[in-house]
């Protein structure tokens, strides 16, 4: 009565105010009741270090690097990649796949796909018995991208989009079916149970997936015929193993299992094309031209508005400071406030320690940036704009009510302040900063989603050890020459195959193309003349620029940079159309001026073991020959001659005589003793018919004609393709045939 007499406002202000605590804590308590009734969740899993897409290399130019791809920042990653796989329980595979999120990746895609195609209650069964691939959700948003790529490039219709709204538009029989192309009914099968070229049949009738499995890695592939440049199918490889729920095994998956029907050639809806573009309202007048000063200039006339913008530029230097205030260069740039910065380094998303990293913040920039000046009535709605940070890094411009607004992958930004003129380039002031796509890849994802990178990606996962683990850090701070396929055939067509027979060769030729730090193109530390030590010791490159183009230059080798600055976490990739060499091919210099390699400090053994010519002889063959033999090939003070097979004369042996052959100790003895001979006997010294003896007491016969030289055996002659390739005192001469006995 006392509370709501009008005599008591003090008492019931009092009670009001007590009131309102009880309450608060009355929702906490019960808040805490109901999470302690919550059952724990099966398993715990600690977060996974990050992971994410990235751009296809851009094309080969002296420009800024592009953006890393991030969650409108780079930490936390939408899907970061597990740690080690533990065993996670559920009862029933529907439980598993709507708490799968403690893993670390999201299946809100999944989810909401299974419950639309009506899929949820069979799944709910703790009796279902089978094997299911289940999608996250940066699988299932890549693949709906794969998709749209294709049918981009098929109809040539650049606006066409096949989104999750697509998906789920789709007739829900043919979303149930791609779904049950998931699932394996019968026993379920673990990792370690899959076999090469197994067949698995998919709940969908008719339809199969075949499992490619070897040494290094299980990956599926289903019914999408060939799609790739270089003819390899599709792989579809695992995230997480062997996740138990009831009679199923779930694994996931990094790509969505694809059936023939999605390809362009089918009946996928295709998007109509967008409206023409509406007129653009007038905008603001432009103020008035400042030829006299650079946009630079400018950026330090407006601390107020720009400060932190103008910190970064400087923090970046070249190529931006270059750039920004040369009064002859037409850009165009988004320059965000003081206030955008602040409110992005704020955001909960958002790691703000990366805008200490050059590379990063280099990126971000050059998504600020547009090769060409744009007023802003030049900009029309629909309009897309290609940053410098490479074709694949596109602005788009949208215009509603005289509102323009510049759409970036990963965020957007409104105009603000038109028109700031400098020397014949301009800015427009923006509420937020630009940034890149959602998501962020390794350098080891990047060379795995690379068609041109295929042969690379072999042969780092056939080597695996420190070099692969190395590309695939986001924390590595390298810089990787990655090698295309093209680059590769030419240097098989000469050594010959590079396959598990020569390991080391391969460890050693991967090596010199890795380098601690960053290498941007285009700025100081990619100067004319730099050279950059690799992690093959004692192998260092050197990079020349000419004009536009960069170069790189090894012991034994010259590559062009076809696409520069693939920025990966801390690490930097740039495609090359060379393989790096730590010696040359043809037992000289790279650009082919000698014939012969001198070496007086290191012995024979030396050089050839870093010879990718004679892999097979240096790692098979010597190894086995004793170790006199060895001994005699290690000391610098040896005067021997040595004449060494190439790798494709030994291929060539192995398959006239069979692989046993290259593992008998005392065949393999007797050959490796008929190329060695005492005495250095060069090149200049051979004439026709001269005898060399050798150490296995049978002598062989030089034959000199039309300027070449070959040697030969009592059963089979060899070509000398390499002369003079000398270690210490002793010398040898690579053939194309194995010297035989008889």
């Amino acid at each position: 009565a006392r509370f709501f007499s009008s005599s008591s406002a003090k008492h019931r202000g009092q009670s009001l105010r007590k009131m309102k605590v009880l309450a608060v804590a009355l929702v906490l308590l019960c808040a805490a009741a109901a999470e302690a009734r919550r059952p724990p969740p099966r398993s715990q899993r600690s977060p996974p270090p990050p992971k994410s897409p990235p751009p296809p290399p851009s094309s080969a130019r002296k420009s800024p690097p592009p953006p890393p791809k991030a969650k409108k920042s780079p930490p936390p990653p939408v899907n970061p990649p597990p740690p080690p796989p533990r065993v996670l329980e559920y009862a029933t595979p529907w439980e598993a796949i709507q708490n799968l999120g403690e893993t670390g990746y999201q299946f809100k895609l999944i989810n909401d796909a299974i419950q639309k195609a009506q899929l949820s209650q069979v799944l709910d069964s703790a009796d279902l018995e089978g094997t299911l691939f289940v999608p996250d959700d940066q699988a299932f948003r890549s693949t709906l991208s794969e998709m749209t790529n294709e049918v981009r490039q098929v109809t040539g219709n650049s606006d066409y989009k096949y989104d999750f709204n697509a998906w789920s538009a789709e007739p829900i029989e043919t979303r149930q079916n791609r779904l049950k192309y998931h699932f394996v009914p019968g026993t379920p099968i673990e990792q370690s149970e899959f076999t090469n070229k197994q067949v698995l049949e998919s709940w969908w009738d008719g339809h199969v997936l075949t499992v490619a499995r070897d040494a290094k890695a299980t990956k599926f592939i289903d019914e999408v015929p060939t799609i790739l440049a270089n003819g390899a199918r599709r792989r579809i490889g695992p995230k997480i193993w062997n996740i138990k729920a009831g009679k199923t095994v779930i694994h996931i998956i990094d790509k969505m299992v694809r059936d023939a029907s999605t390809r362009p050639d089918s009946d996928l809806p295709i998007s109509p094309p967008p409206p023409p573009p509406k007129p653009t309202l007038s905008p603001p007048p432009p103020l008035e031209p400042t030829p006299e000063k650079s946009l630079y200039d400018l950026l330090g006339e407006n601390m107020g508005t720009l400060s932190t913008l103008k910190a970064m530029v400087d923090m970046v230097g070249s190529p931006f400071t270059d750039v920004l205030k040369n009064t002859s260069e037409t850009v165009t740039v988004f320059a965000p406030t003081n206030d955008a910065f602040t409110e992005l380094m704020e955001d909960p998303d958002f790691d703000p320690s990366v805008l200490n990293n050059n590379t990063i913040v280099a990126g971000i920039l050059a998504l600020h940036v547009v090769p060409t000046a744009l007023l802003s009535s030049e900009l029309t709605d629909g309009m897309e704009l290609t940053s410098l940070a490479g074709p694949d890094y596109k602005l788009k411009v949208s215009i509603k009510d005289g509102v323009v607004e510049i759409i970036a992958p990963g965020s957007d930004a409104v105009v603000i302040t038109p028109n700031i003129i400098g020397g014949k380039s301009v800015a427009h002031v923006v509420n937020d900063v630009l940034l890149p796509a959602d998501e962020e890849m390794s350098l080891y994802d990047i060379i795995d989603e690379t068609d041109d990178l295929k042969t690379l990606q072999d042969l780092v996962d056939l080597v695996g050890g420190d070099i692969k683990a190395t590309l695939e850090s986001m924390d590595a701070n390298i810089t990787a020459f990655a090698p295309t396929n093209e680059a590769f055939d030419k240097l098989q067509a000469i050594v010959g195959p590079l396959g598990p027979d020569n390991l080391t060769l391969i460890e050693q030729v991967l090596s010199a193309h890795v380098a601690a730090g960053q290498y941007l193109a285009g700025t100081p530390a990619m100067h004319n003349g730099a050279v950059i030590p690799t992690l093959l010791a004692g192998v260092q490159l050197t990079v020349k620029v000419e004009g536009d183009s960069v170069y790189i230059v090894s012991p034994g080798s010259t590559a062009k940079v076809l696409s520069p600055n693939t920025v990966a976490g801390t690490s930097v990739g740039h495609v090359i159309d060379t393989v790096l060499l730590p010696i040359p091919l043809d037992g000289g210099s790279h650009d082919g001026n000698t014939n012969g390699t001198t070496n007086s400090t290191s012995s024979l053994f030396d050089v050839l073991s870093k010879d990718p010519r004679v892999s097979l002889l240096m790692t098979q063959l010597v190894p086995q020959a004793g170790d006199d033999i060895i001994s005699t090939l290690k000391d610098p003070n040896a005067e021997i001659t040595l004449f060494a097979p190439n790798n494709a004369a030994f291929t060539a042996l192995i398959g006239k005589f069979g692989t046993a052959a290259a593992s008998n100790a005392t065949l393999v003895r007797s050959l490796i003793t008929l190329h060695v001979a005492p005495g250095t006997v060069l090149s200049s010294a051979v004439t026709d018919g001269l005898t060399i003896n050798t150490l296995s007491d049978i002598p062989l016969t030089a034959v000199v004609a039309d300027g070449k030289v070959s040697i030969k055996a009592p059963g089979s002659t060899g070509n000398v393709v390499a002369a003079d390739v000398t270690g210490g005192k002793a010398v040898a001469h690579i053939v194309d045939a194995v010297l035989l006995p008889q």
